[in-house]
């Protein structure tokens, strides 16, 4: 009995800790507060890790100036430390990660592309397997009662969370950070999404990112990496520049390739 009430009473607590975040907590204490309260509710909650192969490929994107073709991977890489000034979804000022996503048409959705933009992708694959937190998984298993499209590997591991009570708590917190994820973006709701990247990263040293779907491109799935698994364990597959020509809604996308590289010497891109 006494167990049922702490756990009970841990369960509010978490209810009464993001019931304070939703009611303003957000906009009023400042990012280092916010991380160190996501750092209390996170520890011990239960992670759901993706597993990212060698067979799998991402992308990571900008808008070019030009049609010009540059000759570097990192012309596409994470921004230098001190061009990053901003919060992001997965970021801090001064502290860069990695965006990509899964698909050309996602890419352009997430970057805001408009036609007559030319866009160059860079498209990575991990050398050794790795393993990002999957956010929203939790969330979503519970809303559709174990019947989602999840794979197998992580309905498996969410379904063995899920036989101890007192894991409750991770489903709620997973739909709390899930509702933040999917918003669109502004400040205060960048501090709050970007202070729980740095819980999960700063506390698993072992995952190399996050993945999370995508507010831009429904039902696509977008990644932040860790700028130092970029420098190490990625690989790029493939280098293409496209030009944007119509937009046609719903993340559909008329495009034409200008070039592409597959071939590299180290991070010197050779066209072809």
């Amino acid at each position: 009995m006494a167990d049922t009430k702490d756990m009970h009473a841990k369960q509010q607590y978490y209810v009464d800790c993001i019931e304070r975040l939703r009611g303003g907590a957000i906009n009023r204490l400042e990012w280092q507060k916010l991380y160190e309260l996501l750092d209390h509710l996170s520890e011990g909650v239960p992670l759901v890790l993706q597993r990212v192969t060698r067979a799998d490929k991402f992308a990571r994107g900008r808008i070019l100036d030009n049609r010009e073709k540059f000759h570097s991977i990192r012309a596409l890489a994470y921004p230098p430390e001190d061009l990053c000034n901003n919060f992001g979804r997965c970021n801090r000022p001064l502290q860069p990660v990695l965006y990509a996503g899964v698909g050309t048409e996602l890419i352009f959705s997430e970057i805001g592309a408009k036609p007559g933009d030319v866009v160059g992708l860079l498209h990575l694959s991990p050398s050794i397997e790795i393993f990002c937190a999957r956010l929203g998984a939790l969330n979503l298993w519970r809303r559709t009662s174990g019947g989602c499209l999840l794979n197998e590997t992580i309905k498996t591991e969410i379904q063995r969370i899920h036989k101890n009570p007192e894991n409750i708590t991770a489903f709620l917190l997973d739909a709390f950070v899930s509702d933040y994820f999917g918003r669109l973006g502004c400040e205060n709701t960048y501090k709050l999404t970007s202070a729980y990247t740095s819980v999960i990263l700063n506390s698993h040293p072992q995952i190399a990112g996050l993945i999370y779907d995508s507010v831009d491109h429904e039902a696509g799935a977008c990644l932040a990496i860790k700028p130092e698994v970029f420098d190490t364990l990625l690989k790029p597959t493939d280098v293409q520049i496209f030009e944007v020509t119509s937009y046609l809604g719903y993340g559909i996308y008329d495009f034409v390739e200008l070039g592409r590289a597959t071939h590299f010497e180290q991070e010197k891109i050779i066209w072809d």
